[in-house]
């Protein structure tokens, strides 16, 4: 049985003027991206392409989308385990993290976490070639980031952001490292008795310094809800939703997984076997929503997927 979703993420704009890029790079890349204004990215765990796409067996629904939308054949995640992929779809760093390791909430010193919570700048962690994909066979090498996420370059902009974490408790997301929607590590019970259907290592947004100081909905804990809080968005505009997974499963080499996009005005049915990876959705989506482009998805290697976001066949 596939592992059920884990994060959806919802980015959503309103119909403002996009800035200009930087560079004549970005405003091509702009020019080549419809402009966004809502994407619903659906993230699920760990499997390989070969495991979902042709499996209809087990992923039915899936393959129904994936016949009928646009698959990005050649989608490569960065690295192993979870946590360091999240970070990389939204910040293109896995900003010197490694494995899933939680947060020290608020930089307690009593916090259990090891992760101090990602603020200014730093350097990251290398990736091999073999984990990375899209590189052309070389190893991600270790590079300068700034600890930012598309999130907060939304909001710079006077755009709005979301992620709809399963099993959230009630009480939101601060200070919780696992939950199974009524308990989590803060109720006076023993962990073995929690299930850890939540788990904070599927919420990147949790680790960063200024969203664990905000708690307003702007750019803070309260952009992190439940799935409750769903809604419809095809209604109008250019509008995309991706189901997408995180890493495959450790047994296959290279981390070949499936990416699926859906567009409510554009092009399906596109099959691209163009190498991509988490740091090309990144840069593809900053492209969509007109802004510049983060860490590793600066990198001169990354492409913006334009052929399954396009508005018409390339």
């Amino acid at each position: 049985m596939l592992k059920k979703t884990t994060l959806a993420l919802c980015l959503s704009a309103a119909a403002l003027s996009a800035p200009a890029f930087g560079d004549e790079e970005r405003a091509q890349e702009r020019d080549a991206m419809p402009e966004l204004h809502h994407v619903f990215l659906i993230m699920m765990e760990n499997h390989s392409a070969s495991e979902i796409l042709g499996n209809t067996a087990n992923a039915p629904f899936i393959n129904k989308l994936a016949q009928s939308a646009n698959v990005a054949a050649n989608y490569f995640a960065v690295g192993h385990p979870s946590l360091p992929n999240y970070l990389h779809v939204v910040g293109g760093s896995n900003f010197g993290v490694a494995g899933d390791p939680t947060p020290k909430w608020h930089n307690d010193p009593g916090s259990p976490g090891t992760v101090v919570p990602l603020a200014g700048s730093g350097v990251d962690l290398p990736t091999p070639a073999s984990l990375t994909g899209a590189t052309g066979g070389q190893d991600l090498a270790a590079s300068g980031y700034v600890a930012m996420t598309i999130a907060d370059q939304l909001r710079a902009i006077g755009r709005t952001w979301k992620t709809y974490q399963e099993s959230l408790p009630a009480s939101g997301a601060d200070r919780v490292d696992y939950s199974d929607g009524l308990f989590s590590n803060l109720s006076p019970v023993t962990q073995a008795n929690v299930a850890k259907q939540y788990a904070v290592k599927h919420n990147p947004f949790a680790y960063f310094d200024n969203v664990q100081r905000s708690a307003d909905s702007d750019n803070g804990l309260g952009n992190i809800v439940g799935f409750d809080g769903t809604h419809g968005l095809f209604a109008e505009g250019n509008n995309v939703i991706i189901v997408m997974w995180d890493e495959n499963d450790f047994s296959n080499s290279p981390n070949l997984v499936g990416m699926i996009v859906d567009t409510s005005y554009g092009v399906h049915g596109v099959k691209s076997a163009q190498p991509y990876n988490h740091h090309s959705l990144l840069r593809t989506l900053e492209a969509g929503f007109g802004l510049g482009c983060l860490n590793h998805a600066c990198d001169s290697n990354v492409q913006v997927m334009g052929d399954v976001f396009a508005r018409s066949r390339r």
